[in-house]
């Protein structure tokens, strides 16, 4: 096993982790946000708001559902 390959490998891999944290650092900042305003939207019953968390809330926890079904659709029509 050439372990001077993994090394420097593994050196390389390592200057993308600032960039990796930065991309990081910035969607959790982006998405705390929207995610507070319409969590405290929903818990004082602000009519709007509440409702478009319902239904963004519906069609997120339907996605991994739906891409599932097309998914395997797909695959069996071309196999």
């Amino acid at each position: 096993m050439n372990t001077t390959f993994i090394i420097d490998t593994f050196i390389k891999a390592l200057h993308g982790v600032p960039v990796t944290l930065g991309i990081m650092v910035v969607a959790i900042l982006l998405s705390f946000l929207p995610a507070l305003f319409l969590a405290l939207g929903q818990i004082y019953q602000v009519r709007g708001v509440k409702t478009f968390s319902v239904i963004y809330l519906a069609f997120i926890r339907a996605t991994p559902p739906i891409l599932l079904i097309l998914f395997f659709i797909v695959y069996s029509l071309v196999y």
